[in-house]
């Protein structure tokens, strides 16, 4: 189980990559550790690479993640967020967090290509590594 993340302050971007089963817990404790960040902040742009995790919560864990996530309300006022996802189980925990997103000033979408959501984010692919 692996969330690494990593912040691109001159491009306001975030990259954040799981690995292995990831289970709520750690995708709670992520957020923290990026918020505590002070490159973290409003206005940025962000990619969860998820495509080679294994989802290992279900609705409780995705509301768990969101109030999590609105603990940190103001850092993440006009972000853009693309979410990378491949399997069924990635997807489905995609839609049922982005509902939730819908009524917050979180702009986000999800890809199942990287380069779809790197146009999206306006960056060009050389520019993020994973």
């Amino acid at each position: 189980m692996s969330i690494r993340w990593t912040i691109d302050k001159e491009r306001g971007f975030f990259h954040e990559v799981w690995e292995g089963p990831i289970r709520a817990e750690a995708a709670c404790a992520a957020i923290e550790d990026a918020a505590a960040d002070p490159r973290y902040g409003p206005g940025m742009r962000g990619m969860v690479d998820m495509r080679r995790a294994s989802i290992e919560f279900g609705e409780e864990g995705i509301d768990a993640i969101f109030r999590k996530k609105r603990e940190y309300g103001s850092l993440h006022v006009g972000w853009r967020w693309a979410l990378v996802a491949a399997t069924t189980e990635q997807l489905a925990a995609c839609a049922m967090y982005t509902s939730r997103i819908a009524y917050t000033p979180i702009e986000m979408l999800v890809f199942q290509d990287e380069r779809e959501a790197l146009e999206w984010l306006e960056l060009e692919p050389a520019e993020v590594s994973s």
